[in-house]
């Protein structure tokens, strides 16, 4: 299926698809002097997931295909899965049901998003934004905050 949006934008499409892999790939990198490169190519790959589930319960819900979506939020919820298993088995700071929460209120969130930008309720899905947003933050400074617990020497 092609890349595209809501009003069919291919070019816009694009800009969001560069723009998430520099967002992953920063994420990724951000591990890797504490857990090395395996660990940062493998967080790059399960954030790679992560963003393709959220397009394909986009293309879904953009066709109107229940199918599609059902199966998008099935391969969401089990990337949070292996994200959080990984990350827990990395860091003793970061609890694998802790994470799964966090990553479990972002899928969600990304969900409504995309259920209000297909309804064009834009008021609506500006708020979710909001607090799509703030959630990235928190879930930043948990994993910030287990980094420095784990290393402590690293930031003295």
């Amino acid at each position: 299926m092609a890349l595209t949006t809501k009003l069919g934008d291919t070019e816009a499409a694009k800009v969001a698809d560069e723009q998430v892999a520099q967002n992953a790939k920063a994420i990724a990198e951000a591990v890797v002097p504490y857990y090395g490169k395996a660990a940062g190519d493998k967080l790059f790959t399960l954030l790679a997931g992560h963003y393709g589930s959220v397009k394909d319960f986009m293309n879904a819900a953009f066709s109107a295909n229940k199918a599609g979506m059902d199966g998008a939020k099935t391969k969401m919820i089990n990337n949070a899965k292996e994200i959080a298993a990984f990350l827990s088995s990395a860091n003793p700071n970061w609890p694998e049901q802790t994470l799964l929460g966090a990553l479990g209120s972002h899928g969600a969130l990304h969900m409504a998003q995309i259920e209000q930008i297909n309804a064009k309720n834009f008021a609506a899905e500006a708020k979710i934004w909001e607090q799509e947003k703030a959630q990235v933050f928190q879930i930043a400074d948990v994993l910030s905050e287990g980094i420095v617990k784990q290393f402590p020497q690293k930031f003295a």
